[in-house]
């Protein structure tokens, strides 16, 4: 899963309000299920660079292009494995770390909470408390 078209404009919607985007942690690495051409529009109507999602862009499959359009300096991925180049392997049943408390200015979860048989746990906004 990932970020549709709504999900996009709430995350516009959200910058445009002054939502930070400086360091993203995405819960499972996120497909981006928006056509470049819908994405390309909604950046430059928000007045957001879009060179990104430019017909001559690399591959816009996944997410981070869209975070870094939202000005993401850093985008890492937290995955139950590292099939996919993640940069931390964590099971999503069992309770964040230290490590990662306070380190991230925005968690982003587009699909994964619903794979996880301990919801309380993998839900709990641990990545925010000291």
């Amino acid at each position: 899963m990932g970020p549709d078209i709504n999900s996009v404009q709430f995350l516009i919607a959200a910058h445009k309000r002054g939502m930070p985007f400086g360091d993203v942690l995405k819960i499972g690495r996120q497909d981006l299920n928006v056509d470049p051409v819908k994405m390309r529009r909604g950046l430059t109507k928000a007045g957001l660079p879009d060179e990104l999602f430019s017909p001559d862009a690399p591959d816009t499959r996944f997410a981070e292009p869209g975070f870094k359009s939202l000005g993401a300096r850093s985008i890492a991925s937290l995955e139950a494995s590292a099939f996919e180049g993640e940069k931390f392997v964590h099971k999503p049943n069992q309770p964040v770390g230290n490590e990662f408390k306070q380190r991230f200015d925005l968690v982003y979860a587009g699909g994964t909470l619903e794979h996880v048989f301990n919801f309380p746990v993998a839900s709990r906004t641990n990545f925010l408390l000291p």
